[in-house]
């Protein structure tokens, strides 16, 4: 499956699945860092995600999420899978998919 063979609509509604939730739902190991204060966007929440021992640290902002150490931002699902897993496109649609 490529880009072309799926459905805009359906890559819209993956894109705008809930963040926090994709990590939960893919049984990523994940925290919210409670002592976080949000600087530009009041609904920023910061999360450490943990995969194969290394720790993200996410700054998530609705559909948006950037990783401060990384450096690197996205937006939606399936950018998200794809960053944190290191999986391709396919991949992360068909996670996403599999539910």
């Amino acid at each position: 499956m490529s880009r072309k063979y799926i459905q805009e609509s359906e890559l819209r509604r993956l894109r705008s699945i809930d963040l926090a939730g994709v990590l939960d739902q893919m049984c990523i190991d994940y925290k919210q860092d409670a002592s976080y204060e949000p600087r530009r966007h009041a609904n920023s929440v910061r999360w450490h995600v943990t995969v194969d021992a290394y720790v993200y640290e996410l700054i998530i902002t609705d559909q948006h999420w950037f990783d401060t150490r990384a450096g690197k931002g996205g937006y939606g699902a399936v950018d998200l899978l794809m960053h944190v897993l290191g999986i391709g496109f396919r991949d992360a649609v068909h996670r996403l998919q599999k539910g």
